[in-house]
């Protein structure tokens, strides 16, 4: 029995862009063109501090800058309202 390897990145993407239909998960896939054995080892981290956001999910990332252009549309608003003030 043969150890698993690393998938070749570029290689499962060459395979992806000619229209092969590997799908990456847990399980073992098999190209039916390139014979690769593909699966898709996850690992779950855990981390007290925040991490750097180029490293953090789309959806985290959105809802992050949409909570600071709220915060700093209030702060407009909010210079705004005491200017005008008498």
């Amino acid at each position: 029995m043969k150890a698993a390897t690393s998938v070749n990145r570029k290689q499962a993407k060459i395979c992806k862009e000619r229209g092969h239909g590997v799908i990456l998960s847990d399980k073992w896939s098999r190209c039916k063109w390139c014979g690769l054995w593909v699966r898709e080892v996850c690992k779950l981290e855990e981390r007290e501090s925040d991490p750097p956001e180029n490293e953090r999910d789309l959806l985290t990332q959105s809802e992050e800058l949409l909570a600071k252009c709220r915060t700093l549309e209030q702060k407009a608003v909010g210079h705004k309202r005491k200017k005008a003030k008498p």
